[in-house]
């Protein structure tokens, strides 16, 4: 078989599913034969070499991604596929909706990302095969498989209704978009239909609320107390961590099987606090739980699986932790904003060592990055007569302080007053939460001006936000009564416990 005989071979062979893959990066049909067009012209010219080697379409592919990225690189296209890609298997449970939610999210990701996806969920290559085909770490593609989970990225805006919001089922509920805190007398507006006191509702990517009766309420019946009841969602949606009434201790519960683990410690009601913070390992094994105001007793970091438990310093908000359980990073805002790296925490009688690190001025935190030794930072400018003041957005090194990167964030509305930085969606995206609100200087606000009990439920829109660039995109729309009654998956971030709280605050009252 000559050379030409062998290359028309090795077309037919493979062409079908080099289309296929072209088709879900690009989008459009043309963009997608042009792609591969010039794809097969690179491998034509390297066929003598190529045709000796055991698969050569590994190189063809690996040179569509590439070209792919590069082309994107050049000019970003914001046409949208008007088809569904070619052979793509849905079960009986994917409706046409969910079809186009799912086409038209994969074409707002980011090219890099959007080939994770394609190559992971849609031709179901493993990490290691992923990586190498993208030239990228396996650490790489597992944060991007987990933070840009296609369906994530377009969520229902409008509220279900009242009928549709039953109790969270025992088992067979798919991955969560978010969870948000139900206040029922806000001080104008409306509360949700259905609303429960105090409780957390679930919502899934595909828009179905469920009510999670099992997680201790925030509010005593009858409102005679308050106190924080936390809540967690692991980076992937597929599970949740809750403070459980009925075993007056944190569990965790699988969504789709329906499996509960419950720590092996009680933690009494009272430790919970005013303001609790929760964090889930990616892999539901670890909970991290901190409080205010601290008291005596200590902040908790749990071993679900082996039923121990390591005591933290309190007030500390736990915005990381590596795989094994054995660092965390902490962070806390008042009354000096700090970083606090603890490694070998294991076993639990251990010292541990820790470094801290006291910064100069106030900042809002994102959750730890995925390199493991940076967050996103924004220095919080705001002074009593002139609230909701903000800087740049910067990277900062953990375990020194010092700022790696500073930029200019673009693509925001001019009217965003409040921003919490949340889930890191790659090793470039991290979640900016925002909400538009007027912040009234203390000398507009009458000494004698009741306190807000709870707050109005207001919008919240996310972006994703490019630390190197600073460009912002949006990804989302929610109604929440502030940044602490609202929980996206993976680590929380740290903002302003004086802004966006949704009980008793009126620094930032919405006008």
């Amino acid at each position: 078989m000559d050379r030409n005989d062998s290359f028309r071979g090795f077309v037919a062979g493979h062409q079908q599913a080099l289309m296929r893959t072209a088709y879900l990066l690009t989008g459009d049909a043309h963009q997608a034969e042009d792609l591969l067009q010039s794809v097969l012209l690179k491998v034509l010219a390297r066929w003598s070499r190529l045709s000796h080697v055991e698969h050569p379409e590994a190189y063809a592919r690996k040179a569509l991604l590439n070209q792919y990225i590069s082309w994107r690189r050049r000019r970003v296209s914001s046409e949208l596929p008007t088809a569904d890609p070619p052979d793509r298997p849905y079960s009986g449970e994917d409706s046409t909706i969910v079809r186009l939610v799912m086409r038209q999210a994969l074409m707002r990701l980011p090219p890099r990302q959007r080939a994770v996806i394609v190559l992971r969920y849609y031709e179901d290559r493993t990490e290691r095969e992923t990586a190498e085909l993208l030239n990228c770490s396996i650490g790489t593609v597992v944060v991007i498989a987990l933070g840009t989970t296609v369906t994530i990225r377009l969520l229902p805006d409008r509220p279900q209704d009242a009928a549709s919001q039953s109790d969270l089922p025992a088992r067979g509920v798919g991955p969560l978009s978010h969870a948000y805190k139900t206040f029922c007398e806000p001080d104008s507006g409306k509360a949700p239909s259905g609303c429960r006191d105090g409780g957390w509702r679930v919502v899934t990517r595909s828009g179905k609320t469920y009510h999670v009766p099992e997680a201790l309420p925030s509010l005593a019946p009858g409102r005679t107390g308050l106190r924080d009841s936390p809540l967690a969602i692991s980076r992937d949606g597929q599970k949740i961590a809750y403070y459980s009434a009925e075993k007056g201790t944190f569990q965790v519960r699988d969504l789709a099987s329906g499996q509960k683990t419950t720590a092996a410690s009680k933690v009494p009601k009272a430790q919970l606090g005013s303001i609790s913070r929760l964090m889930l390992s990616d892999d539901g094994r670890f909970v991290a739980f901190s409080k205010v105001p601290d008291f005596k007793d200590p902040a908790l970091l749990i071993d679900m699986r082996d039923g121990v438990v390591r005591e933290l310093p309190n007030r500390w908000v736990p915005i990381g932790l590596s795989q094994d359980g054995a660092i965390i990073t902490l962070a806390e805002y008042s009354p000096r904003s700090q970083l606090r790296t603890i490694s070998n925490l294991w076993p639990s009688s251990s010292k541990g060592d820790s470094t801290s690190v006291i910064l100069p001025v106030h900042y809002f935190f994102s959750p730890l990055a995925p390199d493991g030794k940076t967050v996103a930072v924004i220095e919080n400018r705001s002074t009593a007569e002139q609230p909701c003041r903000r800087g740049n957005l910067a990277m900062m090194d953990t375990l020194t302080g010092k700022k790696r990167k500073t930029t200019v964030i673009s693509g925001l509305p001019s009217d965003v007053s409040q921003i919490s930085l949340r889930t890191w969606l790659s090793a470039e995206e991290v979640t900016a939460l925002t909400m538009s609100v007027r912040c009234r200087p203390a000398s507009e606000v009458p000494d004698d001006e009741p306190a807000v009990i709870d707050l109005p439920y207001r919008t919240m829109t996310a972006y994703a936000v490019n630390v190197r660039t600073g460009k912002a995109r949006k990804l989302a729309t929610y109604r929440a009564q502030g940044f602490f009654e609202i929980v996206l998956p993976g680590p929380p971030g740290l903002c302003d416990l004086g802004l966006g709280a949704g009980r008793g605050k009126t620094r930032a009252k919405e006008r």
